[in-house]
């Protein structure tokens, strides 16, 4: 009925190597998600709710890559969710701005 092996799935390369890199990168992250607060001192925004939000959702983010790596390594990439959710802030904060405008 069930299937039993004593010995676990190698982890690929990849997602060793990402889990290493996600680790390392959740120190600073950490540091920030203590200073996001003060992403509220130019007024309730949006854009202070994002910044607020994206380094605490990091860590679960990486608590999950971690806890499915066997089952599902593609999880492995969840953590980038944060990196590029940064990075589209980044953008649409500049495009609203007008600095990409003429």
């Amino acid at each position: 009925m069930f299937e039993y092996s004593p010995d676990p799935v190698p982890l690929e390369t990849t997602v060793q190597v990402m889990l290493v890199v996600w680790c390392v990168l959740l120190w600073p992250c950490l540091i920030f998600a203590g200073l996001s607060a003060m992403a509220f001192d130019g007024g309730y925004t949006p854009a202070a709710y994002i910044v607020a939000l994206l380094p605490w959702s990091y860590p679960v983010l990486l608590g999950i890559a971690f806890f499915y790596r066997r089952r599902n390594p593609r999880l492995v990439w969840l953590p980038a969710l944060t990196f590029a959710a940064i990075g589209l802030e980044l953008l649409l904060g500049n495009l609203t701005r007008g600095i990409f405008s003429n």
